[in-house]
C-alpha cells in the first residue's frame, strides 16, 4: 500500500511529493503563490489569520481582492490533494503538524539538535545525514517578484540554512580529519566550497586534506583555484595564512614522512595597532571645558605609590541623563595620543566582568579564556595591565566588587569610571568629579546644534523655554532636539506648550522627570511602525544589538528594520555604534530602554518578545558555535536569551541552548554562567522527563565547577550524574564522569579512589565500548597516578600504551599531553636522553597544533632536562620561553610551576637569595590551590637554601613541613630524603 506521506524538499530546488499522488510540483506550478504559502506555513507553524496572509502575499491589492486571491490559492492546494495537511477555518490557516508529512529542513534541524545534545554520542553519522539533506540554497531559484515580504523572508531563510549547513560541514570535516578519514573529508570540504566558493578557511583545510592524503599536486592546484575565485569575485589576493599553507605544502619534500602541520586554532596574536574601544564621539558635544581640562590633566599625571607608580583613578558621578558617558567618550578621544597601549572601554551595566576581561585581553593580544573564575582571570588581567600604559574606561558602574578585580593597582595605566552612586565609585578608590546639568548657554547651544542656527535664532525665547523646562539636562535636550529636527515645520512654541503639559503631568519628585517628559512626547510622535520597533528594543535592556537581531524580534524584514533604526537614531532615541561588520550595532540609553520595555504592554506581549529574542539568539549560536569572534560581542545577549527561555519554561529550547553553547563556554572559560545554565538544563530535562539530559546537565555542571576549583560542588554534581548514568546503563556517560572524578581525586591525592574509578572505566572502555581513545585517556590518568606516587616503571608502561593508542586513533591533543607526562617520568627515572627525545616530540607536536598551553608545558619539560644535565643557561632560556607563553594566556598556576623551576636553577647556581625570592612567588599560589606535593617540593628546597645561608633553625622548620606532607602523601623516597636532612 502506497504511503500518504507528504514530502517537502525546501533545501535546494522546491519539490513537493506525495507517496500516493506522486510529484505534485508540476500541479502547483501554475500558482507560485500557492507553493509559496505551503512552504511558508510548513516553517511558520503557528496559526495565521487569513487577512494577514492575504496582506503578505497580495499587499498591492485591496483587502477584499487579496482575500479572494488567497481563497483561490487555498482551493488550488485542496485540488492538488493537500487539504489533509492544512487546518483551514473561515478566519485562519495553518499547517497540520499532526499530519503524515516530512520536511527536509525540519529533518536537517532535528539531526543537528541531536548531534548538539550528544544523543548519539556526537556521532559523525548525524552530521553526514544532515549534510546530505542540504542539496542547495533554501528554495533555490524560487522567487515571487511582486511580493517583497515573502522574498525578503526567503533571503533570510536562505542565509540561515546556508550558515547551518556550513557549520555542520565544518564540524564534520574536522571530525573526519581528526580521524584520518581524508578521502571523505575531501568530499565534504569540496561540498562546502560549492556552497561558498570564497570561504578561505575551507580552501586551506582542503589543501591540507589533499596533502595529507598524498595528493600534493592537487593541494597546490587548490590554492590556484582559490586565488582565481578571489580575483574574479573580489579582486583580492588570498589571505597571508592561505599563502603560508601553500608555501608549507610546496616546500615539504615529496618523500617526507613527517606529517604536515594542521591549520591553527584561535590563538592570541600580537596587536599591530593599539586598540581603541571607545564609542564614536558625540556629534554635538558642548560645554564642560573646565571639567574636561581638569580630568585630562589628572588622568595624564602619574600617581606615586608605595615603591611603584599607581594608576590615577577618577570617577564621573551624576544622575541619569546628565552626560557622564558622553563626557567619558570625549575624554577618551582627547587622551588617545597619550596612551601607547590603547584605550579600553567597557559598559559595566550590561557587560559581564568575565567578558570584559576576555575582550580587553584579546584587544592587547592575550587569551585568558583558560582562566575559569573572575578571580583568576582578573589576576591575569591586572598583572598584564600593570606592564602597559592604557586608558581604562568603565562606564555605568553599579557594582564595585567585580569591577575592582579588573583594575590594576600599579603601573602606568589610567582609570576613568562613571556611575550614579558616589559610594560605589569611592569604594573603587576613585577621586570623584561630580557632573550636573549644562550651563544655560550650553543647553541652548546643544539644542541649536540639533535644530539649526537659523531656526533657533528665529525662536530664541522658545529655545530658552525648552532648555529651562528640561533643566538643561543633556539627554532630555538631545531628545527634544531629535524630535524637533525630525519635524522642521513644527512651531517651537507648540512644542513648549506640549512640554509644559507633559512635565505638569509628572510629579516634581519623579525620577528623571525631564527625560520622561521628552520621551513621552517623542513616543507620541512616532508612527506605528517606529513605535513597534522602539518598544521591542526594550528586550535588550540597554545591551548592544545588531539589525538582524532587531529584525527577528520585531518580525520585520531586515532592510525596513534598518530604516526604522536609523530614524530612531535621528530622533536621538537610539545610538549607533561601530559594528566591525556590514552594519553598525545599536544601543539604547538605559533610561530609554526602561521606557521602551514599559511600552510593550502586558506580560503576554513582553513574554512573546522575549521568546523571539531567545529563538533568534539560539539560531545565531547554532550558526556560529565555533566562531568565537562572532560569539564574543553577543555573550550578554546569548546569556539573556537562555535566561528568557528558562523564565518562559521553554524547556526544549533551554536544552538546545546548553547543547549548542557548551563547547564554546568551556573553550572560552565561561564557567560561571555555564554552571547556572546547566542548573536550568537539569530542571528543564526533569520537566521533559529526559533522564539522559539530566545526567548530561549534571556532568557538565560538575566539569564547570571543577574548572573553577569548586571541587566539593563538582564532586556532588558528578556523583549525581554517575548514579543517573548507571541507572540508564549509559556506559559512555559512566566513563566520562569517572574520568573527571579521577582528576579531582588526583588533585586531592586520593590515590586509592583514583584506582577504583579508573579500574571500572577501563573495564567498560575495553570490553563494552571498545573505544581506544577513551582507553588511552584512562591509561594516561593511571600513569599520572603512579608517577605521583613515585611508581615510575609502572607509570612509564601505562603511558607508553596510551601513546601507542593515541597515535593509532589520531588523538594528537591527547598524545602531546601524554608525551609530556612521559618526559617527566623519564626524568624521574634518571633517563635524560629518553626524556629529551620524548619531550622534543611533544614540543614539535605542540608547535604543529599551535597550542600555547601545551607549548609552554613542553618548554617546562626542557627546563627540567637541562637543569638535570647541569646546563643552567639552557634551563633558564627554556624557562623564559615557557613563562612568556604562560603570561600570554594568564595561567598563574603554571607560572607558579615555572617560578619553582627558576628556584631550582638559582639554587643550583648558588644564588640562594634569588631562589628564596622565587619561592615567595610560587608558594602562595600552591597554598591557595591546595597543591600539597608542590608545597612539599618548595619547602624541601627552601630548607636547603636556608641551610646553605647558615639559617639552620628556619631550614629545619621548612624540612619539618615537607616531611609532614611527604608522610600524608605516602611518598617513601621523599620521607627518607627529608628525614636524612633533619637527622644530619
Amino acid at each position: 500500500m502506497e504511503s500518504d506521506e507528504l514530502k517537502l524538499f525546501l533545501l535546494g530546488g522546491l519539490q513537493i511529493r506525495h507517496g500516493r499522488l506522486g510529484d505534485l510540483t508540476p500541479d502547483l506550478a501554475r500558482s507560485k503563490k500557492a507553493q509559496a504559502i505551503l512552504c511558508y506555513l510548513a516553517l511558520n507553524t503557528h496559526t495565521h489569520y487569513r487577512r494577514d496572509l492575504a496582506g503578505k502575499f497580495w499587499g498591492d491589492k485591496s483587502e477584499k481582492l487579496a482575500q479572494g486571491s488567497l481563497r483561490v490559492a487555498i482551493n488550488l492546494l485542496r485540488s492538488a490533494g493537500l487539504e489533509p495537511y492544512l487546518v483551514i477555518t473561515n478566519n485562519t490557516l495553518s499547517f497540520d503538524l499532526d499530519s503524515a508529512y516530512w520536511c527536509d529542513a525540519e529533518a536537517f534541524d532535528r539531526l543537528l539538535a541531536r548531534y548538539r545534545r550528544g544523543d548519539d554520542a556526537g556521532d559523525a553519522h548525524l552530521l553526514r545525514q544532515a549534510a546530505d539533506l542540504y542539496r542547495g540554497d533554501f528554495l533555490d531559484g524560487f522567487t515571487l517578484g511582486d511580493t517583497l515580504d515573502f522574498d525578503d523572508w526567503v533571503v533570510v531563510q536562505r542565509q540561515h540554512w546556508r550558515e547551518l549547513a556550513l557549520t555542520a560541514l565544518d564540524e564534520l570535516v574536522n571530525r573526519l580529519s581528526a580521524a584520518g578519514q581524508y578521502a571523505e573529508g575531501i568530499t565534504y570540504a569540496s561540498r562546502q566550497l560549492t556552497i561558498d566558493p570564497l570561504r578561505e578557511p575551507t580552501h586551506r583545510q582542503l589543501m591540507w586534506l589533499l596533502a595529507r592524503s598524498g595528493q600534493r599536486q592537487a593541494a597546490l592546484e587548490q590554492y590556484e583555484k582559490c586565488r582565481e575565485w578571489l580575483l574574479l569575485q573580489l579582486g583580492a589576493e588570498p589571505e597571508e595564512e592561505t599563502t603560508a599553507v601553500y608555501e608549507a605544502i610546496k616546500s615539504a619534500p615529496h618523500t617526507s614522512t613527517r606529517p604536515l602541520p594542521w591549520p591553527s586554532p584561535f590563538l592570541p596574536t600580537e596587536t599591530t595597532n593599539p586598540p581603541f574601544q571607545a564609542p564614536p564621539r558625540a556629534p554635538h558635544f558642548v560645554g564642560r571645558s573646565q571639567t574636561l581640562t581638569g580630568l585630562e590633566a589628572a588622568l595624564r599625571a602619574p600617581v606615586a605609590g608605595a615603591g611603584s607608580q599607581t594608576p590615577p583613578r577618577w570617577g564621573i558621578v551624576g544622575m541619569g541623563g546628565v552626560g557622564k558617558t558622553t563626557l567619558a567618550i570625549h575624554l577618551a578621544h582627547r587622551l588617545r595620543p597619550y596612551f601607547p597601549d590603547g584605550v579600553l572601554w567597557a559598559t559595566a551595566v550590561s557587560d559581564d566582568p568575565m567578558q570584559i576581561a576576555e575582550t580587553w585581553a584579546a584587544a592587547l593580544g592575550y587569551d585568558f579564556a583558560g582562566q575559569g573564575t573572575l578571580a583568576e582571570r582578573g589576576a591575569a588581567l591586572r598583572a598584564m595591565l600593570a606592564e602597559k600604559k592604557a586608558l581604562l574606561v568603565v562606564d555605568d558602574v553599579t557594582l564595585a566588587a567585580p569591577i575592582k578585580l579588573l583594575l590594576p593597582e600599579s603601573g602606568a595605566c589610567a582609570i576613568l569610571l562613571t556611575g550614579r552612586r558616589e559610594d560605589t565609585l569611592r569604594s573603587l578608590g576613585a577621586t570623584l568629579m561630580p557632573l550636573s546639568e549644562l550651563e544655560p548657554d550650553d543647553g541652548r547651544q546643544l539644542l541649536t546644534h540639533h535644530i539649526g542656527a537659523e531656526r533657533a535664532a528665529a525662536n530664541a525665547p522658545a529655545v530658552a523655554d525648552i532648555c529651562d523646562l528640561l533643566q538643561n539636562l543633556p539627554l532630555a535636550v538631545a531628545l527634544a532636539g531629535g524630535y524637533l529636527n525630525y519635524r522642521p515645520h513644527r512651531p517651537l512654541t507648540t512644542f513648549v506648550a506640549q512640554l509644559r503639559q507633559e512635565t505638569g503631568r509628572l510629579s516634581l519628585d519623579h525620577e528623571n522627570r525631564e527625560v520622561r517628559a521628552t520621551l513621552s512626547i517623542s513616543w507620541q510622535g512616532l508612527d506605528e511602525v517606529q513605535r513597534h520597533v522602539f518598544r521591542h528594543l526594550g528586550v535588550f535592556n540597554g545591551r548592544a544589538f545588531t539589525p538582524e537581531a532587531a529584525a527577528a524580534i520585531t518580525e520585520m524584514a531586515l532592510y525596513p528594520t534598518l530604516d526604522r533604526l536609523d530614524e530612531l537614531v535621528r530622533l536621538s532615541l537610539l545610538t549607533s555604534l561601530p559594528g566591525g561588520g556590514e552594519w553598525s550595532r545599536y544601543r539604547q540609553h538605559a533610561l530609554l530602554a526602561d521606557f521602551a520595555r514599559e511600552q510593550l504592554g502586558d506580560a503576554g506581549a513582553r513574554q512573546a518578545a522575549d521568546g523571539r529574542m531567545a529563538a533568534y539568539f539560539l539560531s545565531f549560536a547554532a550558526a556560529h558555535r565555533q566562531d568565537y569572534a562572532a560569539l564574543r560581542p553577543e555573550w550578554a545577549n546569548l546569556d539573556a536569551g537562555l535566561a528568557a527561555a528558562y523564565q518562559r519554561q521553554l524547556w526544549a529550547m533551554v536544552l538546545d541552548y546548553t547543547a549548542v553553547l557548551q563547547p564554546a563556554w568551556f573553550a572560552r572559560g565561561h564557567y560561571t554562567f555555564a554552571r547556572q545554565a546547566f542548573a536550568w538544563a537539569a530542571q528543564a530535562a526533569m520537566m521533559l522527563e529526559d533522564n539522559t539530559a539530566v545526567a548530561n546537565a549534571w556532568l557538565y555542571s560538575g566539569i564547570a565547577s571543577m574548572e573553577q576549583g569548586d571541587f566539593d560542588e563538582a564532586w556532588q554534581k558528578l556523583t549525581q550524574s554517575l548514579a543517573q548514568y548507571r541507572e540508564l546503563k549509559h556506559h559512555q556517560g559512566v566513563t566520562a564522569v569517572q574520568r573527571n572524578l579521577a582528576r579531582i581525586a588526583l588533585d586531592r591525592a586520593g590515590y586509592d579512589e583514583v584506582q577504583a574509578l579508573l579500574a571500572e572505566s577501563l573495564h567498560i572502555s575495553q570490553t563494552i565500548l571498545a573505544d581506544d581513545a577513551i582507553t588511552a585517556e584512562l591509561l594516561y590518568l593511571q600513569a599520572r597516578r603512579h608517577h605521583r606516587q613515585g611508581q615510575n616503571e609502572i607509570a612509564w608502561e601505562l603511558a607508553q600504551q596510551a601513546v601507542e593508542m593515541q597515535d593509532q586513533v589520531g588523538d594528537r591533543r591527547g598524545l602531546v599531553r601524554t608525551l609530556r607526562l612521559q618526559a617527566f617520568i623519564a626524568i624521574a627515572r634518571q633517563d635524560l636522553e629518553v626524556a629529551r627525545m620524548v619531550n622534543s616530540r611533544a614540543l614539535a607536536l605542540a608547535e604543529e597544533l599551535n597550542d600555547i598551553n601545551e607549548l609552554a608545558m613542553a618548554y617546562r619539560g626542557m627546563v627540567q632536562i637541562h637543569w638535570r644535565n647541569g646546563d643552567l643557561a639552557a634551563a633558564r632560556q627554556s624557562a623564559d620561553f615557557s613563562m612568556a607563553l604562560l603570561k600570554k594566556i594568564g595561567d598563574r598556576k603554571s607560572q607558579a610551576l615555572v617560578q619553582f623551576q627558576y628556584l631550582l636553577i638559582d639554587k643550583a647556581a648558588g644564588a640562594y637569595q634569588d631562589a628564596l625570592a622565587q619561592a615567595a612567588l610560587c608558594l602562595p599560589v600552591f597554598e591557595e590551590l591546595g597543591y600539597k606535593q608542590n608545597i612539599m617540593f618548595v619547602c624541601y628546597h627552601v630548607g636547603d637554601c636556608l641551610a646553605a645561608l647558615g639559617n639552620q633553625p628556619d631550614a629545619c622548620h621548612h624540612w619539618q613541613r615537607a616531611l609532614a606532607l611527604a608522610q600524608e602523601l605516602q611518598l617513601p623516597d621523599w620521607i627518607r630524603d627529608v628525614t636524612a636532612r633533619l637527622d644530619g
